[in-house]
Formats: structure tokens, sequence, C-alpha cells
């Protein structure tokens, strides 16, 4: 069977190349030839071969989507030192400097956020509670003054009303907090 096969293999190569054996490696070495040719010519009309090549991007920097949380914290920290007066920046670095567990870096921006932007709800609670963890657990005098802030924009707020609660049970004033706390968890669904 392979002889067979063999000898179909060699009759059909013979009748397409007519015979003649070295027509093959004559078509395949014109065929290597001529086709990068043919490329570098229709390059040559078509392109732009005296345009300046661009990189992709620039090798040194990597794409902001990629960067970590302290990279991203660092651009924002030197954007602060020349623009200390931007407020949607000591807005958006403050959370993240809690999420890194600098409460008193947090405290300071949400500081800074509150006196360029205005009060809110969310930086007065964030103020509260770099605050209060920067004390380890104490509610200061800054963070009662936010929560009690944070209730008149928000009244209900039961954050602002259990770190309140808290503060009076910090100051031995048990019976006023218990009272306070069982009004939270009769408020709440």
């Amino acid at each position: 069977l392979i002889e067979i096969k063999d000898a179909q293999d060699r009759a059909t190569r013979a009748a397409v190349l007519g015979d003649s054996p070295t027509l093959y490696p004559m078509v395949r070495n014109a065929t290597a030839v001529l086709v990068p040719l043919l490329a570098i010519g229709l390059y040559l009309n078509l392109g732009a071969p005296n345009l300046p090549g661009r990189p992709y991007a620039d090798p040194g920097k990597k794409p902001i989507e990629l960067a970590t949380q302290g990279e991203l914290i660092a651009l924002v920290e030197a954007r602060l030192r020349d623009h200390p007066d931007d407020g949607r920046g000591w807005d958006v670095i403050a959370p993240a400097y809690m999420n890194e567990g600098r409460f008193a870096e947090s405290a300071d921006a949400y500081g800074h956020a509150l006196k360029l932007l205005g009060e809110t709800p969310g930086r007065l609670k964030g103020l509260a509670e770099a605050t209060i963890l920067t004390n380890n657990g104490l509610v200061t005098e800054v963070a009662r003054k936010a929560f009690a802030r944070m209730l008149e924009l928000s009244p209900g707020n039961g954050e602002a009303e259990f770190g309140l609660a808290l503060a009076k049970e910090q100051d031995g004033k048990l019976a006023e907090a218990a009272d306070d706390y069982k009004k939270i968890l009769d408020a709440a669904p």
C-alpha cells in the first residue's frame, strides 16, 4: 500500500510539474524573492517611511489603572505639595489614608477638605472616625463636634447618634448613653 501511494504521489507531482523535477525549486525560490520585493514596493508607494517612529507608551510610565494605592497616594501628595488649596485632592486622599491605616494624616486631610470644600455628612464622618482611631477609640472633642454637625445636616443619622452616645458612655454618663443606644435600636429597621 505504501509503494502504491508513493507511486501515485510521484505521478501527481510529475503531471503538475510537467515531468520537470527542477521546476518546483525554481518556483519556490522565485516566490521567496518576489514576495518581499512586492511588499517593500507597496510600502514605499503606499506607506509613510519618512515619518518618525512613535513608541506605544513611555516605558518608564505604567498606565494609571495598573498603579498601586501607594503609588496613587504619592501622586496626589505630590500634587498637594504644589497646590495645597486643592480641596478635591484632600477629599480624595483622606479616605485613602484611612484605608492605609494612616489615621492622623486622614484626619488632617479631612480637616483641609472641610475647610476648602465645605461640610458634608461624609466628610464630617471621616474626620470623626479618623480622629477617634488616632486616639485609640476615644471620642475627642473634635469628633463630638463633627458628629453634632452631622446630626444638624442629616437629622436621624445613626452613625452620628451612635458616636455621641459612645462619647457619653466614655464620659461616665452611662444612663444617658443607654437611653441613646435604646433610641438608636428602636429606630433601626
